[in-house]
């Protein structure tokens, strides 16, 4: 009877020790069970809210690439320096999806004027949603900025150093800009003419070109270049003319340098404007005041910038207002100066106006006149 009753509790104790068992097994299944099923109610609201995210939150609308077109070439029509200008018979001839809302178009048009002739051109025009943000016509000039692209070239320039009393010309790595409108050569030369930097004087170069000198001409004829400046050089010319030469020689198509040479300039003689005046705000038809006269004073002393032979704004005459006939002055002076005037202005046609780059150059003649 005792051996029975033994039995009966071991017997009971085993089914306690399995029930105990089986229930942390479940817990177990249990965790997973709930775990699966909070994955699958994620990935599935996930579907569910991509799939019903336009109905509900529905993105911002945005033009078709039809009306990105449209936006693109009325704002060449209207806002283009190059085509308002001059700018006729635009058409488009290939468009690009960039992204959603972003598209590139190519658009040809022609650009007419008795200056420059007949021509055809090329502007990359980019939209973004309604606005442009890009526009570049030929490659080379920025429509919204009206400036012309610019690029960082890397080049050599040549100075003088001096070791264990031994003189030597080596070169020194500098990065330059050059816009698509400039001469890469006479860029080249006017960084050269400033000088080695602090860090090359503190590293013992020098330079035997003084800092003063100016390019009056620069010309590359079947490979060689032809050099004018300001300034004669008074020490060492021999070592100052080889670092220019060496300077010039890396340039694709100069194979030979002349010898600079100092241009005997003639200056203009400017008579009735005062030695410390220079042009500093913009005039243009309609102003009045002192400056006017200053500036017909010197428009008077070329005769090809004349205001008038005789009367009112002719030399010795001059008045302090500002009418057609000195428009017609100054676009001839700008016309005259075109590539000092009109091209860093991004300009085509001369505008009668006086602006920075006219003020520019009109301060540079009084200077010259100066000397």
């Amino acid at each position: 009877m005792l051996l029975e009753r033994k039995r009966a509790f071991v017997f009971y104790l085993n089914m306690v020790f399995s029930l105990v068992e089986i229930g942390r097994e479940m817990s177990k299944i249990r965790k997973i069970i709930i775990i699966g099923s909070s994955i699958c109610g994620t990935i599935a609201l996930t579907v569910l809210f991509i799939s019903l995210g336009e109905e509900f939150f529905p993105r911002e609308d945005v033009p078709t690439m039809r009306e990105g077109g449209v936006i693109a070439e009325s704002w060449i029509r209207n806002f283009s320096p190059t085509y308002t200008l001059s700018g006729k018979d635009i058409w488009i001839t290939n468009s690009e999806e960039i992204e959603r809302g972003e598209y590139e178009f190519v658009f040809s048009f022609i650009t007419e004027s008795p200056e420059y002739g007949t021509h055809e051109n090329e502007m990359k025009v980019r939209t973004k949603n309604t606005e442009v943000v890009s526009a570049i016509t030929n490659g080379i000039f920025d429509e919204i900025s009206g400036n012309y692209l610019e690029k960082e070239e890397t080049v050599d320039l040549y100075f003088v150093i001096e070791e264990e009393e031994e003189r030597s010309i080596r070169a020194v790595e500098r990065s330059i800009s050059v816009s698509a409108v400039e001469n890469i050569e006479e860029v080249l030369l006017a960084e050269l003419f400033k000088g080695p930097s602090v860090e090359e004087k503190e590293a013992g170069y020098l330079t035997f070109i003084e800092d003063a000198t100016r390019i009056f001409s620069f010309r590359v004829e079947n490979g060689t270049a032809f050099i004018e400046l300001s300034t004669p050089f008074d020490q060492q010319p021999e070592i100052a003319a080889e670092q220019i030469k060496r300077t010039l020689l890396q340039i694709d198509g100069v194979s030979e340098v002349r010898a600079p040479e100092r241009r005997r300039r003639v200056t203009l003689e400017i008579e009735g404007v005062p030695e410390d005046f220079l042009f500093t705000e913009d005039l243009d038809e309609g102003s009045e005041g002192v400056d006017v006269r200053y500036l017909q004073i010197v428009l008077n002393a070329d005769p090809e910038t004349m205001v008038a032979q005789q009367g009112p704004g002719s030399p010795g005459e001059e008045v302090e207002s500002f009418g057609s006939s000195t428009t017609h002055a100054v676009m001839a002076f700008q016309r005259k100066y075109d590539d000092e005037i009109l091209k860093p202005a991004g300009l085509i046609l001369s505008t009668g106006i006086v602006d920075e780059h006219t003020r520019d150059k009109l301060n540079s003649i009084l200077e010259e006149s100066r000397w």
